[in-house]
């Protein structure tokens, strides 16, 4: 929540909307049958060990978990535990951010009258014509021990589960994040894995439902279903045509051709030699697999081309016939489903016959190309190292050994010993103040390059943290590992070369583009002699050190100390509702939750949030809620910055003149309203 997230559709393989909503109804169902198995397998068969403190989380924890993860079919799953947390992990993770793409409505309806809500008054209007007589403190006292009291009884409260999805998916989130104490795969991988898996249940069921209504298709339709694929080979290979050529140049080549393929009747020379063979396709079994047949189609189209010399030369050079065999289902089914009385029906009945062995086999399948290890070797390229000998080799420990430039150059020719492929041999421009090192044994995902290159630079940096503590003085500690790296997978022998340049990296800022009403308040900010701004000027700072920091522990500490600095007060309860008081209502546009209601529900997340920075470890259940909270810090920075500075009052006002307003526009009995300010 309150995270920005936009939606990218990019164009693919798919059926007119109406049908293809039906097929991702049943690979979201699969989704929520495999949470499920996930959970029942990992977690909630070994309930009855949580009596006895044998696993880390409550009887009530995982009561709460089995009330948010839909109660469904369930199928075998061949994971460790370990894994199965993870993955359940990433999927509720998943889940909760689809609540993010759009602010998100609560559907449970509410028959109270709702109050009127109160006109927006700006801050400044309200410190002048309002007495400003409300004792937070003690607003702040009954408030907290109101929301501690539910908090305190809240898996016994049937009312603690009615709230938006988001929140009952946060707190599962974090519940199963805080058991997480190594990753097997990075998040990117087992996102990957899970759209793989929706992936391969998609396509399963478009064979299942081919299989199942083959003889459904006349003569007629297994005609126009040639056609169609012989259009669909050949405009795909024609395409390549526009290769080298500009956009008016390659349509050209293009038409040229297309017409030259029709004045030698190509297209029916071929279909008179194969056409019954692809009949034969339909007939030989129910099990439709016209790959082979597509190949001898493929063969005999450039057969027929090359009877032609010095017609075609330019389109047999460059043609490849890159066919996706998911397509080429996808003609076959569109007949089918085209022809049925009831195509939805179809779809959800395939989907309602699969066998909980057919769920697993999809699993297992995807599992096996991206839920697999790989041992790898990487090499990293530390700047601030000289080297002085030329064929340096210094074993440094059984993982990691330095190499001087022209060894490293060796080494690289050596990753190629057993292979017949042509040699690859990277120059980094490499200046005098560089030495690598390769860091061996990293044991991580097959695909997981990223994570690997990640473990690498840990194991090296904590090794140099080491040495230099005792050679170098503290002003001499420059040593930095670059971006620069050479990986190697000893599974599947693919190297991949990172040179630390990235498109991502954003354009230096232009002073000249200043806006002169920035400089104008910033002015204002400094001539603003108020103790409060100095308080806001060291939460910006923390802000500015949150967003370079890699380290995951110091963005949480920052966060704290932003929110400590912000309302002056080292008392956390009271910066949890104090924050939630700030933040409540953000990002909701409905009206069916009250100011009060929101703020009980965040003050929940401040707390726990408070909780976890304060414990050791938990590396990965603050990965996960660090991006909430700095979203969190920006938003409450800016709401005092824009209401504070601009008062040029005698009276010096502060934060807690700015939770009085938002209190007074924004009471707790009020529900949520977006007003046009």
């Amino acid at each position: 929540m309150y995270k920005k997230i936009s939606k990218i559709n990019f164009v693919s393989n798919a059926f007119i909307p109406k049908i293809d909503i039906h097929f991702e109804n049943c690979t979201d169902n699969f989704i929520d049958e495999l949470e499920n198995s996930l959970f029942v397998s990992a977690l909630y068969s070994k309930r009855i060990f949580t009596l006895f403190n044998e696993l880390p989380f409550s009887v009530d924890q995982l009561a709460f978990l089995r009330e948010v993860i839909s109660d469904t079919h369930t199928f075998r799953i061949d994971l460790s535990e370990d894994i199965m947390i993870e993955i359940l992990d990433v999927i509720l993770h998943l889940r909760m951010e689809g609540f993010l793409s759009e602010p998100f409505n609560f559907q449970e309806e509410k028959n109270e009258k709702k109050a009127k809500p109160i006109e927006f008054m700006p801050f400044k209007k309200f410190v002048n014509e309002r007495d400003i007589n409300l004792n937070l403190d003690s607003y702040a006292e009954n408030t907290i021990e109101e929301f501690e009291g539910i908090l305190n009884e809240k898996y016994k409260n049937k009312n603690y589960y009615q709230k938006p999805p988001y929140f009952l998916l946060y707190r599962s989130r974090n519940i199963l994040s805080k058991l997480i104490n190594n990753r097997n795969f990075s998040i990117k991988i087992i996102e990957k894995f899970l759209k793989e898996v929706k992936n391969d249940l998609r396509i399963y069921l478009y064979k299942k439902i081919i299989q199942e209504n083959l003889e459904s298709l006349t003569d007629k339709d297994k005609k126009a279903v040639y056609e169609e694929i012989q259009e669909y080979l050949i405009r795909d290979s024609l395409s390549d045509l526009r290769l080298g050529k500009t956009f008016e140049d390659g349509n050209l080549a293009i038409k040229i051709t297309k017409q030259k393929i029709d004045d030698y009747n190509i297209k029916k020379l071929v279909e008179e030699e194969i056409y019954n063979d692809f009949l034969k396709e339909f007939s030989s079994s129910s099990d439709l697999n016209l790959e082979s047949w597509v190949n001898k189609y493929v063969d005999l189209f450039k057969g027929k081309l090359q009877d032609f010399k010095g017609d075609f030369d330019e389109y047999l050079d460059c043609i490849d016939f890159r066919y996706d065999k998911k397509r080429i289902d996808m003609i076959v089914l569109g007949s089918i489903l085209s022809n049925s009385k009831n195509y939805q029906q179809l779809i959800d009945e395939a989907y309602r016959s699969l066998s909980s062995e057919e769920k697993a086999s999809v699993v297992e399948r995807v599992k096996e190309r991206y839920l697999k290890t790989s041992e790898f070797t990487i090499a990293l390229r530390v700047k601030d190292l000289i080297t002085e000998n030329k064929f340096l080799y210094n074993e440094m420990n059984d993982d990691i050994y330095a190499l001087s430039k022209e060894m490293f150059n060796g080494w690289q020719h050596d990753l190629y010993k057993d292979s017949n492929e042509n040699r690859t041999i990277v120059n980094f421009n490499d200046n005098d103040s560089y030495t690598w090192f390769i860091v061996k044994n990293i044991k991580c995902g097959i695909e997981d390059v990223e994570n690997a290159c990640n473990i690498a630079r840990d194991k090296l940096s904590q090794m140099l943290n080491f040495l230099y503590y005792f050679i170098s003085n503290e002003s001499e500690m420059n040593f930095t590992i670059d971006n620069v790296h050479v990986s190697f997978n000893h599974d599947t022998k693919k190297r991949t070369y990172g040179n630390g340049n990235s498109s991502n990296l954003p354009e230096p800022k232009r002073i000249d583009d200043l806006d002169k009403n920035l400089i104008k308040f910033m002015n204002e900010f400094y001539q603003n002699d108020s103790l409060h701004r100095y308080h806001v000027q060291a939460a910006i700072n923390y802000y500015i050190k949150l967003c370079r920091t890699e380290d995951i522990t110091e963005k949480i500490n920052c966060e704290v100390n932003i929110l400590k600095n912000i309302f002056r007060e080292e008392n956390l309860e009271k910066v949890a509702l104090y924050s939630s008081i700030i933040i409540a209502g953000t990002n909701y546009d409905n009206d069916d939750v009250t100011y009060g209601e929101m703020r009980q529900w965040l003050y929940e997340d401040f707390t726990e949030f408070f909780q976890l920075a304060s414990q050791q470890g938990h590396f990965f259940a603050k990965e996960r809620v660090c991006e909430r909270f700095k979203v969190f810090c920006k938003n409450i920075i800016g709401t005092l910055l824009f209401n504070l500075i601009p008062m040029k009052e005698e009276i010096h006002y502060d934060v807690q003149d700015i939770i009085k307003w938002i209190l007074y526009i924004n009471p707790d009995n009020h529900n949520i309203v977006r007003r046009e300010r």
